[in-house]
């Protein structure tokens, strides 16, 4: 979330309400001006940001795929940036205002299942179904798409097929071993019950982990296309609401 950028929309609200108030513009003017000049901006920000993470994290070689890691990135910063945005603007204050993204923010990142199956992921107090509801869990499928889908990792080297991946066991999601088990909670212990198996199998006495095994477990089983189709959704859903906000704001304004 670009947090950064907030003094600037809330600085921002004295003199639009100066300007509606003597009528010098329709707020979809306004609106739509800003968003096209903070748009290449914000873009570049996104990419520049996201290509030091790529690099210094050690990602998947190859342009294509750091092309596709940027998009999602730069998909996810203009979703953050128009709701902050609308946090400014619903918002009586810069502190409220940050309150609110602040909010939105760990709401997301709350219900995003990262490393845990994605099946059987629960926030318990039947709060799970948010997590379909969460820009970042697309973001997160995507990336974990493009950094393991379709490849092969050698685990000849004596450690696990996890271990080749890169993944730690220590980090899996387990299950109780003793009372009432879940079908969810058998299928969870017969994947870790087999750690050194994991995502594995021979091909000419060569070991191979598949990183399409990981993207099974870490998925929704939806592909890339598919998920960057639903972030633009987002993208122009949160474009919406802000500037229904923004004209609300107007409209006040106008009967003050």
């Amino acid at each position: 979330m670009p947090f950064v950028f907030m003094s600037i929309f809330t600085s921002d609200k004295r003199f639009f309400a100066a300007d509606t108030t003597a009528r010098l513009y329709h707020p979809a003017q306004y609106y739509l001006s800003k968003v096209t000049v903070t748009l290449p901006f914000n873009i570049i920000v996104a990419i520049v940001f996201h290509l030091i993470y790529y690099g210094m994290t050690g990602m998947r070689h190859g342009a294509e795929y750091m092309a596709m890691s940027c998009l999602i990135c730069i998909l996810v910063g203009l979703i953050g940036m128009q709701a902050i945005y609308c946090c400014a603007v619903l918002a009586s204050s810069q502190d409220l205002a940050f309150v609110l993204a602040i909010a939105f923010t760990a709401l997301n990142l709350l219900v995003n299942p990262y490393m845990a199956l994605f099946e059987s992921y629960s926030l318990g107090w039947g709060f799970s179904w948010l997590r379909f509801f969460s820009p970042c869990n697309y973001a997160w499928q995507a990336l974990i798409q493009v950094e393991f889908g379709g490849r092969g990792f050698d685990c000849n080297t004596g450690g696990s097929g996890l271990e080749a991946i890169g993944l730690y066991s220590q980090l899996l999601p387990r299950a109780p071993t003793s009372g009432p088990v879940t079908a969810q909670e058998r299928q969870l212990n017969l994947i870790t019950s087999n750690l050194d198996n994991l995502a594995s199998f021979s091909t000419n006495r060569q070991c191979i982990a598949s990183g399409n095994a990981v993207v099974e477990m870490y998925t929704a089983g939806l592909t890339f296309a598919q998920i960057v189709g639903i972030l633009i959704g987002y993208l122009v859903l949160f474009m919406t609401a802000t500037y229904l906000v923004v004209a609300k704001s107007a409209k006040k304004q106008l009967k003050a």
